[in-house]
């Protein structure tokens, strides 16, 4: 899917409360939808400067005619020393070719990474448990994932439209640190303007689940933290259910049936600068 002005910011948001550095994957080669001058703009907003040198033009064509600034120098712009591209083919210049159905076995790979960007993948890899394991095989301890993941709205783009409460529960289930998590909307046309976020938890949706949302697209943005107890194996309930509805937990059952889905504000933020 790429990184939009909104993904960009979030990633900023993150290097801001948890540094980036040492290895990052991405998952794809990630287009970056933000030209020099939008790229000064945004990171003036958090009153951040950026060097000439991380400002390159990316030389895929498409990406040229729009003067979008290559992805990889903004990752070491972020702080990251090693970057690797995992895809399915070499066609758009991944230098790890992999199909994610299949189990990582490089032992080169695992336990390498700080951080794996799925910018877009997910959804076109038909069995996401192995998905979900060769995240777990290449996150080193302390190591994130960061999704940005299609829901509602988004048919036939994948194979998947991931509801948001499955990131969640699995992540919960196997140990993960749920740093931040997100449900997002935009329009369809205003692909890559600027998503409107809502904080999320499970039963958030609940008074939506069944035709509630409107004709906007929707996502998932979520980022969590591997750790020494994590583990990749264990089949998550669906949290809404087994922490609320499923027993007799009255205040847990109201606040999930009088839920409000939240909006946040970039610009009520009041964090730390310490790039």
């Amino acid at each position: 899917m790429g990184i939009n002005r909104s993904a960009f910011k979030l990633l900023v948001e993150e290097n801001i409360k948890r540094p980036f550095n040492g290895n990052v994957l991405l998952l794809g080669n990630q287009y970056y939808f933000l030209n020099r001058e939008e790229t000064i703009e945004a990171l003036k907003s958090y009153d951040l400067d950026i060097a000439e040198k991380y400002l390159k033009v990316d030389k895929d064509p498409k990406q040229q005619e729009g003067q979008f600034i290559d992805f990889k120098s903004i990752l070491n712009y972020f702080g990251f020393d090693h970057i690797d591209v995992m895809d399915y083919s070499d066609y758009e210049g991944a230098n790890i070719i992999h199909d994610l159905n299949q189990i990582i076995q490089d032992k080169k790979l695992k336990n390498k990474y700080d951080l794996i960007i799925d910018g877009g993948t997910i959804e076109h890899v038909f069995h996401v448990p192995n998905v979900l394991q060769n995240f777990y095989e290449l996150l080193n301890i302390n190591g994130r994932i960061i999704h940005f993941a299609p829901s509602s709205n988004h048919v036939d783009h994948g194979f998947y439209m991931f509801s948001p409460t499955l990131f969640y529960d699995y992540y919960s289930a196997n140990d993960y640190k749920i740093e931040d998590f997100y449900f997002y909307s935009y329009d369809k046309d205003d692909l890559y303007g600027f998503w409107t976020l809502y904080e999320y938890f499970p039963g958030a949706l609940h008074r939506l689940q069944l035709g509630g949302l409107d004709d906007k697209l929707y996502g998932v943005y979520c980022v969590c933290t591997k750790n020494e107890k994590s583990t990749f194996g264990k089949i998550p309930q669906q949290s809404m259910y087994s922490n609320g509805l499923w027993i007799k937990d009255e205040k847990r059952h109201e606040s999930i049936k009088n839920s409000n889905l939240k909006e946040f504000d970039f610009n009520k933020l009041n964090l730390k600068k310490i790039i």
